[in-house]
């Protein structure tokens, strides 16, 4: 399936809303294309080129799994546009992709569909959050070392640790959409440093409105489908 058509593929099935992302519609698998040899392709934490850029994939990337795409033209739409629509509505198009345990969002005109191996080697789709563990490495942009943890329990339970605080409050999840918050925290103290990222940590957190999710990796987003934080599992039962 060429370029175009991988793409048409997609659109079918989505929103035009650039605040709406579609579910991981489409191929499985796509591949990076037209990027110069020795060149890359931006991962950043939004869908345009005004977000932060995160990450960079290898000109001939391939195997990026298909986390969800925004923009662009419905397959109704393209069948009537013109072929300078068409090409203007491929430079709106962005998706949503993983690779190596990681995640982030790439413009739609530099993929096709791809095939294995998997490049974001993060096992099966995660459908329920209820049971998990997961420690973050990533707020917005910026990757963290502090000790940032958050646990789904049943019954719509959350805890955690900020850094220096316990972390308690409460979550919702309806299929990808979840609700986090309002997040408390005990009242240590600690160097200012250490409470800036704790507080970073819980405005991610009730920020978020959805999530994509494979056993070892975890993404919030929020309501704009920019990325607010990204997490490894710390548990693997």
């Amino acid at each position: 399936m060429n370029l175009i058509w991988s793409l048409v593929a997609v659109a079918s099935l989505m929103s035009v809303s650039s605040a709406t992302m579609a579910e991981a519609s489409g191929p499985d698998y796509y591949r990076v294309v037209d990027v110069v040899p020795n060149d890359v392709l931006n991962m950043r934490t939004g869908p345009s080129a005004r977000h932060p850029k995160i990450g960079e994939l290898p000109f001939d990337a391939n195997g990026l799994a298909n986390l969800g795409c925004t923009g662009g033209l419905t397959l109704a739409e393209w069948e009537q546009a013109t072929a300078e629509e068409r090409a203007a509505s491929r430079h709106r198009r962005w998706c949503l992709v993983g690779f190596e345990r990681r995640i982030g969002w790439v413009s739609g005109r530099y993929l096709a569909e791809g095939g294995p191996p998997d490049g974001f080697d993060s096992g099966a789709p995660l459908s329920r959050l209820a049971g998990s563990e997961w420690r973050a490495n990533r707020l917005g942009a910026t990757l963290v070392e502090a000790d940032l943890f958050v646990t789904f329990r049943s019954e719509g339970a959350l805890t955690g640790h900020g850094g220096c605080n316990q972390l308690t409050g409460s979550y919702t999840q309806d299929s990808s959409a979840l609700s986090i918050g309002p997040v408390a925290m005990t009242r240590m103290s600690c160097e200012q440093g250490i409470m800036d990222v704790e507080q970073a940590f819980v405005a991610a957190l009730e920020a978020s409105s959805s999530f994509v999710a494979r056993h070892l990796v975890l993404g919030l987003l929020g309501d704009k489908n920019e990325i607010v934080a990204q997490f490894r599992r710390t548990d693997f039962d």
